[in-house]
């Protein structure tokens, strides 16, 4: 659990003292590269696995699945599979969690005994041991703290659901062909990023990861502002040009002013009348995207590359 604090208290640069180089390069060598090396195999098989079958034409039920004993055995074989991940995720969660209650009843004591010790005459000090307890018990479980457990349980679920629409189709005369299918294409993404996540341990991959995963706390703050300005635009341009030309619907009015903020289409008219107003909304967006949207997404990425 040593390792486990330096992560919850955010304290890296104690991770470039000499003691703890130390530890971490003793557990590396003697059980850490062998751990990994296994679960990376572990993942490709996974991955490897269930995407083959997702993406077998003869995984339908029907008469002829029945007939094929190779589709049988794969999708037994990944089924297994997963419900050893679901059981590894299950035993990882209450043993992290039980560690961290652990820690924390620890840490609280200590934090009380200190609390007896105050004296009157510097009040800062029981505020601050105060305030360390009520951060002890916002503190999230550790198994939270890890965005890749929440992917993993994002796969799982996606799964079970594959699986759940499959043997529903399989005990019903109903046909669930074409929702099982947009299900599969959208498990298949997450799916296919699972080995990233023990990928970080090794040092030629592992900054990249670790990037791309600050990267997207960055995008998601510049989508907020991007939506920010694509529906107040959106508004506008329905009122005018809604129901003509390519804009007939909504849907397709959605996509074409997306193509405008990536200077991949433009507002046009038959109406001469109109053409002014296309050039105050047209140059308007294309601007605001550009100048505000643009130029803060590259410093957003900036910062998350150099820290």
């Amino acid at each position: 659990m040593k390792l486990e604090i330096v992560l919850i208290t955010r304290c890296y640069t104690v991770v470039d003292h000499p003691v703890l180089k130390k530890l971490i390069n003793l557990k590396w060598k003697k059980y850490g590269l062998k751990a990994n090396l296994l679960l990376i195999a572990m993942d490709f098989i996974f991955i490897f696995t269930w995407a083959t079958l997702m993406m077998l034409h003869k995984w339908v039920p029907n008469d002829y699945f029945f007939q094929d004993k190779w589709v049988i055995a794969l999708s037994f074989f990944c089924t297994v599979e997963m419900l050893f991940i679901i059981f590894v995720e299950i035993r990882e969660f209450l043993t992290l969690r039980n560690a961290m209650r652990k820690w924390k009843k620890w840490r609280k004591d200590q934090v009380s005994q200190e609390q007896i010790h105050c004296h009157s005459r510097w009040p800062q000090e029981e505020i601050n041991l105060k305030k360390q307890i009520t951060t002890l018990d916002l503190m999230k479980d550790y198994y939270f703290l890890d965005w890749w457990h929440v992917h993993d349980c994002i796969i799982l679920t996606f799964l079970l659901v594959v699986i759940c629409t499959f043997l529903v189709e399989l005990g019903m005369t109903g046909n669930l062909k074409i929702a099982r299918h947009r299900l599969i294409a959208l498990s298949l993404i997450p799916l296919w990023l699972k080995h990233m996540k023990h990928l970080r341990a090794f040092s030629f991959i592992g900054p990249i990861v670790i990037t791309v995963v600050r990267m997207m706390f960055h995008i998601a703050k510049f989508l907020f502002l991007y939506f920010e300005v694509y529906f107040a635009f959106i508004y506008s341009i329905w009122l005018m040009f809604g129901g003509t030309l390519k804009l007939k619907t909504l849907d397709a009015m959605l996509f074409f002013i997306f193509r405008i903020s990536v200077r991949d289409q433009w507002l046009v008219t038959q109406n001469d009348e109109d053409l002014i107003l296309i050039y105050i909304i047209t140059v308007t967006y294309i601007g605001i995207m550009t100048f505000l949207c643009f130029i803060c997404f590259t410093a957003l990425m900036i910062d998350a590359y150099m820290r």
